[in-house]
C-alpha cells in the first residue's frame, strides 16, 4: 500500500514537473509578426507645401487599405490619400499627428490583418536656402566681432579662398568682408586661367597675352572693400597649357629652346605682376611665385628633391625655381612695390619635405649676387599649405599630434629668416556625427591656440593663416576632388552659411 502510494505521488510530481515545464516553454513569446511601418516618424511640413508620407510594407506581402486622418486639420491637411501614400500639406503653424489605419496580409497566409501608425507633424513657414544663409550671416556679422580684426592683435591676417562663381553670392561676400583681410584666389590667378592661346599664337612679338576679365573681378570686390590678396601662383606644373611651351603656341608644334621659354615666362611674370600692381596699387601682399615644385618621393641626389616630370624643369633646367624668383624680384623692385614673394608647399610640416624646402628656399636666396657681391634675398615666406588630416578618409583626420609638428615647421623656416603663412588650410572631417563635430570643434581651438602661442614675442613669424575649408558641403561625393581634398564637414560655417562651434572656438581664442 505504502508502495504505491509512493508511486502516486512520484508520478503526480512528474506530471506537474511537465506541466511546468511546458508552461515555461510555451510562455517565450514567438517573434514578433512583421508589420507595415511609416516612412517617417515625425515630419516638418511647410506651410503651402505639400510632402509625402509613405506606408511601407516592412516584410509584410501586401498593403490592402489605409485609412488616414490628421487630428487637426487647421494645421496640416491631407489630399491624395492612397492605400501606400498620402499628401501633406502646411496650412499654419504649429504641430498636429497624423494617423494611419493599415490594413495589410502577411506572407503565407490570406487573412488581413490591421495595425494603426502614427506621425507627428510640425508645420513651418518655408524659408529658402538663400534666405537661411542670408539670416546666418546677419548672425555672424552681427554678433561677432571680426576674425580678422581679433587676429591682427597677434600679428596675423586670418584670409580665405574666393572664386569667381562667388561674386554673385552676395551672402558669401557679405561674410568674406566682415571676417577676412586676406583673400587667395582659387584659380583665376594661375597661368592656366590666366593666358590666351589664341591671341598669344596671333601676337606678334611672340609673347604671351593674358586675359585678366575673372581676376580683376576679383581684384574690384577685393580693392573696394580694402581686403588684400594673396597672388597664387605664378609657376605652378600641375594643369599647366602645354602649348605654353611649344612653338608658336601651338599644341601640334615642338618644344621651344630654352632661351625662348625663359624670355616668355620673364614677360609672362612682368606682365602679371605689373597688371595687378598698376591697375590695384598695394592690393596684392604677396605672390606665391612657385607652388608644389617638391617631390613626394626621392628623385635623386639633389638635396631640394625637385619635381622632374614637368616642363618648366625639362626645358628651363633645374634651376627653373630660382630664375622664377629672379624675375618676380626683378619686377616687384622695379616697380618699388611692396609686395613679398613666397613658396608655397603641401605637407610642409612633416620632417622630411620640411628639410628639403629649407633647402630650396636657401638655394633661391643664394641664387644671385647684388653689385656689392652679396645674396639677394629673392624669397621672402613659405607658405605651408594647411591640409590636415587623412586625404579622403577620417583615418588620421584631427589628430592632435600633428600640432606640435605644424609648430616646429613654423619655428624652422622662421628660423632661416623667412616669414610663414599657413595657406589653403582645411581641418579635414569626413563625419557629420556629433561625436565628430565636438572632435572638430576642440581640434580647431588647440589649432589656434598653438598660433597665438607662436606669435606672443617681438618676433611674428606666422603672418597669416587662410582658410579654404571654410564652409560644409554635404552634397560632395566620396572620391571626388573637393570631398578628399577638404571633407564634407571641414568648415567653420555649415552649409547654409550658420557658425558651428569650431567658429566660436576659434573666435573665443582669437578674443
Amino acid at each position: 500500500m505504502g508502495k504505491t502510494r509512493n508511486r502516486v505521488v512520484a508520478f503526480f510530481l512528474a506530471m506537474c514537473m511537465l506541466l511546468s515545464v511546458g508552461a515555461v516553454f510555451g510562455s517565450q513569446p514567438a517573434e514578433a509578426a512583421k508589420k507595415p511601418k511609416l516612412s517617417a516618424k515625425k515630419m516638418t511640413v511647410y506651410i503651402g507645401k505639400t510632402k509625402t508620407l509613405k506606408v511601407k510594407k516592412n516584410g509584410t506581402k501586401t498593403i490592402v487599405k489605409t485609412s488616414w486622418k490628421v487630428s487637426n486639420k487647421k494645421i496640416v491637411t491631407l489630399s491624395k490619400k492612397k492605400k501606400t501614400s498620402v499628401k501633406l500639406k502646411g496650412k499654419k503653424t504649429g504641430s498636429t499627428k497624423v494617423k494611419a489605419v493599415v490594413r495589410y496580409r502577411r506572407k503565407g497566409t490570406k487573412k488581413v490583418y490591421k495595425t494603426t501608425l502614427t506621425c507627428k507633424l510640425k508645420a513651418e513657414v518655408y524659408v529658402s536656402p538663400a534666405a537661411k544663409k542670408k539670416a546666418n550671416v546677419k548672425k555672424a556679422t552681427t554678433q561677432y566681432s571680426s576674425l580678422a580684426k581679433l587676429a591682427e592683435k597677434h600679428g596675423m591676417k586670418l584670409g580665405t579662398v574666393v572664386n569667381y562663381g562667388y561674386m554673385s553670392d552676395t551672402n558669401y561676400k557679405n561674410l568674406v568682408k566682415y571676417h577676412f583681410n586676406s583673400l587667395t584666389a582659387g584659380n583665376e590667378f594661375k597661368a592656366y586661367s590666366l593666358l590666351d592661346q589664341q591671341k598669344s599664337a596671333q601676337n606678334k612679338d611672340g609673347m604671351p597675352v593674358m586675359n585678366y576679365a575673372m581676376a580683376d573681378a576679383i581684384m574690384d570686390f577685393a580693392k573696394a572693400n580694402g581686403i588684400k590678396i594673396r597672388g597664387h601662383v605664378l609657376v605652378w606644373h600641375a594643369y599647366m597649357s602645354d602649348w605654353f611651351f611649344r612653338e608658336g603656341y601651338d599644341q601640334d608644334k615642338k618644344y621651344v629652346s630654352k632661351a625662348v621659354m625663359q624670355k616668355r615666362l620673364k614677360y609672362y611674370i612682368q606682365d602679371v605682376i605689373t597688371h595687378f600692381e598698376k591697375k590695384y596699387p598695394g592690393v596684392i601682399y604677396c605672390w606665391d611665385v612657385v607652388n608644389e615644385a617638391v617631390a613626394d618621393s626621392s628623385v635623386g641626389n639633389d638635396k631640394r628633391n625637385l619635381r622632374t616630370d614637368n616642363q618648366f624643369y625639362q626645358i628651363l633646367g633645374s634651376d627653373y625655381v630660382e630664375q622664377t624668383f629672379l624675375y618676380a624680384k626683378d619686377v616687384v623692385e622695379d616697380l618699388g612695390a611692396d609686395i613679398k614673394l613666397y613658396y608655397n608647399d603641401y605637407n610642409a610640416f612633416f620632417a622630411a619635405k620640411r628639410e628639403e624646402i629649407c633647402n630650396l628656399a636657401t638655394s633661391i636666396n643664394s641664387y644671385v649676387k647684388d653689385d656689392s657681391g652679396q645674396y639677394r634675398k629673392l624669397c621672402d615666406g613659405i607658405g605651408m599649405q594647411g591640409y590636415i588630416g587623412g586625404y579622403g578618409t577620417q583615418t588620421g583626420c584631427m589628430n592632435e599630434a600633428q600640432i606640435p609638428l605644424i609648430k616646429t615647421a613654423i619655428e624652422k623656416y622662421a628660423s632661416l629668416g623667412f616669414e610663414v603663412q599657413v595657406t589653403e588650410m582645411a581641418v579635414r572631417n569626413y563625419s557629420g556625427s556629433t561625436k565628430n563635430m565636438k572632435t572638430h570643434a576642440e581640434f580647431y581651438k588647440k589649432l589656434f591656440q598653438m598660433f597665438i602661442g607662436i606669435n606672443t614675442g617681438e618676433d611674428k613669424p606666422l603672418k597669416a593663416v587662410s582658410i579654404w575649408g571654410l564652409f560644409d558641403d554635404p552634397t560632395l561625393t566620396q572620391g571626388s576632388y573637393g570631398y578628399s581634398m577638404n571633407g564634407p564637414y571641414c568648415g567653420l560655417f555649415d552649409e547654409l552659411y550658420g557658425v558651428k562651434d569650431s567658429f566660436k572656438n576659434v573666435y573665443s581664442v582669437l578674443k
